[in-house]
């Protein structure tokens, strides 16, 4: 019988060095997993800003692409009332008989009328109608001019290279290789 309490008691000693061995580690990897815990607070706030951003982010590109798309709009418009004042412009009094030289000179090439460098002309509508190149043709009737036009308008400058000016019907079209109002 001391034999078997001595062995229940050795028995009872092993069990309880494993059981602290055991809570031993146990709390080891507590620690350890709390540490990693911790360690993830802060990444876990980077994501969580990075997801921010990255929404501000889709937000902004959208706002933009709203903005593109109303610029467009508006250069759509823009253009529109150009040709419509254009056209307004021209037939306020656009007749052909109305153009005149205003100065330089011309000469007229088998139904060409070829102009000198500093010619200008005078429209109707008190529009001006140079060439800064000294380049400027029309047909013999005025109805078309064509060069690297210069229009000076009430409301500003209009600038072409290869530019037609038509002047037909009382109404009047610009259009070229390059436009620029001014």
């Amino acid at each position: 019988m001391k034999k078997l309490s001595l062995i229940i008691a050795l028995f009872a000693l092993a069990l309880a060095a494993y059981l602290g061995l055991e809570l031993l580690r146990t709390r080891e990897l507590l620690r350890q997993r709390d540490e990693k815990a911790a360690a993830l607070v802060p990444l876990q706030a980077n994501l969580e800003a990075s997801r921010s951003t990255q929404e501000a982010l889709t937000r902004a590109e959208a706002g933009q692409a709203d903005l593109v798309r109303q610029l467009r709009e508006k250069q759509k418009e823009i253009q529109e009332a150009e040709r419509r004042l254009a056209l307004a412009t021209a037939r306020i009094a656009n007749t052909p008989s109305a153009i005149h030289l205003g100065k330089g000179s011309y000469t007229l090439d088998d139904g060409t009328v070829v102009y000198g460098p500093e010619t200008q002309l005078r429209l109707p509508n008190g529009m001006l109608v140079s060439s800064p190149s000294g380049v400027m043709v029309s047909d013999a009737s005025l109805t078309h001019i064509d060069g690297d036009l210069v229009i000076e308008t009430p409301e500003g400058r209009i600038t072409t290279t290869d530019g037609f000016l038509s002047l037909e019907d009382g109404h009047m079209q610009i259009s070229g290789a390059t436009l620029q109002k001014k």
